[in-house]
């Protein structure tokens, strides 16, 4: 789209919101995945004065609902694949069917004053419930103009990629740090960055000048980056999380006169409330790069106990004032008044409360020191461990949680009545929570030991060490030798063999790309979906070994599959009809067909899907067919386990499909229609 036709079909659906009811300041959810839509309901949403507030379309539907609720919405933008939304209070507006050419296409009068909210974003909350955070177009006016000096010079000759999960703030840095300064914006194509090989593709062909790199990742995109000499970067903001110079400054040798800004910030405090300009030269002087200097009209108080100013290199709390601090959280007076405090001595009405420890160094720059509560940064999330442990107590017979960081894995210690199933814990959290809540490992205990004040002892946990599983089988080849080191690099592990499983020494989506790009420098060629399908070092050792070894047989015989092929006559004689199915059987699932049917009857019918899926590899039915969708389709199914997709744990080679007699009996008075996908369908080779 160009800016012309961007402006016009903004401008036409914010005159259809205006019509339909939309008044200023009204809330408006939009549950879009990154696409030119997502961007012309946004400017639509502002240009009507309203306010936008973007939801993952990979949230589970609990988070979903409870924001939706939350936020008191009666409208919501979304299209044809994710209007999944029961809710008779809300008037839902289908994005997909929308006919740009009926309405108005001239800008609309400016409503809204500039301490009006423009978008609300949710993060984490220490109850166990999302917040709101409520952001006014002073707060982004301050903080893009901050950010243009930073930089100096984006133009319209700038290309920015936008990568980041829309319902973080980042997303909006790089939707508005492209719009009003007329660079080109690409929209990266995936909703998560899985496959980074693509993604340093998209970098590369589309000749990103400007973009923000998570730092989980940025190690392994400058390994692949750096192979390529066609890389047009030259302005890269870094932030989130503490990073290495190292690592920064090996961006340098891409473009030695690149800008790399590292900034740190709570959403509460509009992205980002400190920055700091680095190049080649300066970059050398930190060992961790400090998170820089308070961005343009903000002022920051790092604070001891008794609120006094702290010195030089000694660690306090930090306070943050000015034109930056967000409108406080949506609905929630407790909170405000709690984070956004006055200081009489500092002569500052109204600053926001961060919980971060950092401190001053003595050239004037700010470095992050840790936190004072349970609050803690995973993979670029912030992420408040009550929230978590609330979810976790909500499971039937748990008695008590708690959920600890270590080595950058979460970590779940529990007590409980009876041996609870980890594998129907997690499916039960994952209907709940986004993907990277859910633990790396989860521990029962028989009880928390305490300390002398009755509080439990957090350090006794420590003994419970993340080991192994299975019985160890030692390497055998070149092959499995190199996989081993790498599983043990990754995951920081001992002694790992050949049959453990990756996924259950805690890796993750994550660790799987960064096991993904050591395997391929070490020569190893790895699919990201093989890692997957063969999670231990011998069947991956194996799959490489087929992959190697495997040539294309052009003298098949298929005679015997085409006389099989001929007798495949449909009898059409028969005259279809239009019945109502509510419920659906489906064989399959797990398979590549099935997973399909299964998407496109939940795209295109009300119906529910009762899955038939047996239990394999150590995998429970539930687990298997989350894997098979979130490597077709993503997270955006999740949320509807337990709505409208039901795992029923069988085989259907058993007899009444492996269920009792009375289940199977209810099945059958529920079920009207079964489609069998349970079959091989590589009918004529491998390919």
């Amino acid at each position: 789209l160009t800016y012309k036709e961007l402006n016009e079909k903004a401008n036409s659906l914010a005159h259809y919101l205006k019509k339909h009811g939309i008044k200023p300041n009204d809330i408006i959810p939009v549950l879009i995945n990154r696409s030119t839509n997502l961007i012309i309901s946004m400017l639509a949403i502002i240009k009507c004065g309203a306010t936008y507030l973007p939801i993952s379309t990979e949230y589970p539907s609990e988070r979903i609902d409870y924001i939706l609720k939350n936020c008191n919405a009666k409208f919501l933008l979304t299209t044809n694949e994710h209007n999944i939304i029961n809710n008779d209070l809300l008037k839902i507006i289908i994005i997909d069917n929308f006919n740009f050419s009926k309405y108005n296409k001239d800008n609309l009068n400016i409503v809204n004053k500039i301490n009006d909210n423009l978008y609300i974003i949710y993060t984490s909350g220490s109850t166990g419930n999302p917040k709101g955070v409520k952001i006014s177009h002073k707060n982004l006016i301050n903080f893009i103009n901050s950010f243009n000096n930073t930089f100096e010079n984006i133009s319209c000759s700038d290309r920015c990629l936008a990568s980041t999960n829309i319902a973080f703030d980042v997303s909006i840095w790089e939707f508005f740090i492209s719009l009003l300064n007329g660079a080109t914006l690409y929209l990266y194509e995936e909703n998560t960055i899985n496959d980074i090989f693509k993604y340093c593709e998209s970098i590369i062909k589309n000749k990103i000048t400007l973009l923000y790199i998570p730092p989980n990742i940025l190690g392994e995109v400058y390994s692949i980056l750096s192979k390529n000499n066609t890389s047009s970067i030259n302005k890269l903001l870094l932030g989130v999380e503490p990073i290495k110079s190292i690592t920064a400054k090996n961006y340098y040798s891409l473009n030695p006169n690149m800008k790399i800004v590292n900034a740190y910030g709570p959403t509460e405090t509009t992205i980002c409330a400190t920055s700091i300009l680095l190049d080649k030269k300066s970059i050398s002087n930190y060992s961790i790069i400090p998170i820089g200097y308070p961005l343009n009209n903000l002022n920051l108080f790092i604070l001891d106990k008794n609120l006094s100013p702290v010195p030089i290199n000694v660690p306090g709390e930090l306070y943050i004032s000015g034109d930056g601090v967000c409108n406080g959280y949506l609905n929630n007076s407790e909170l405000n008044k709690k984070s956004f405090v006055s200081l009489p001595n500092l002569n500052c009405k109204r600053a926001y409360k961060t919980g971060d420890l950092v401190k001053w160094n003595a050239d004037g720059s700010i470095s992050f020191v840790g936190r004072q509560d349970s609050q803690i940064k995973v993979n670029g999330h912030r992420i408040e461990l009550g929230e978590i442990e609330s979810i976790i107590s909500q499971y039937p017979n748990i008695k008590k949680c708690i959920v600890l960081l270590n080595n950058n894995k979460l970590i779940a210690y529990f007590s409980a009545y009876i041996d609870i199933n980890l594998s129907n814990l997690k499916a039960f959290m994952q209907v709940k929570l986004p993907s990277y809540f859910i633990p790396n490992f989860f521990v029962q205990v028989d009880k928390f030991k305490v300390t002398s004040n009755g509080k439990i002892d957090r350090a006794s946990l420590a003994k419970y060490k993340p080991t192994s599983i299975s019985n160890y089988e030692p390497p055998t080849n070149e092959t499995q030798n190199e996989l081993v080191k790498i599983f043990e690099n990754i995951l920081n592990l001992p002694k790992i063999g050949i049959n453990d499983n990756f996924f259950d020494l805690g890796g993750d989506s994550l660790s799987a790309i960064k096991l993904q790009i050591e395997a391929f420098n070490k020569g190893i060629n790895l699919l990201y979906k093989d890692i997957f399908n063969y999670p231990t070092i011998k069947q991956l050792s194996q799959k490489i070994s087929s992959n190697e070894n495997s040539v294309k047989n052009d003298n098949f015989d298929y005679t015997e599959i085409d006389s099989l092929i001929q007798k495949n006559i449909i009898d059409d004689s028969y005259k279809n009809k239009k019945v109502k199915i509510q419920n659906i059987l489906l064989t399959g699932a797990t398979g590549y067909l099935g997973s399909h049917i299964l998407d496109s009857l939940l795209k295109n019918t009300r119906s529910n899907i009762y899955c038939l899926i047996r239990a394999k590899d150590n995998f429970d039915g539930q687990t298997r067919l989350l894997n098979t969708l979130n490597f077709y389709f993503g997270h955006k199914y999740d949320r509807l386990i337990f709505k409208r997709i039901f795992i029923i744990e069988g085989d259907i080679i058993d007899s009444k499909l492996g269920q009792t007699t009375f289940f199977y009996e209810e099945l059958g008075k529920n079920i009207d229609c079964v489609i069998n996908c349970a079959a091989i369908v590589k009918h004529y080779r491998n390919f």
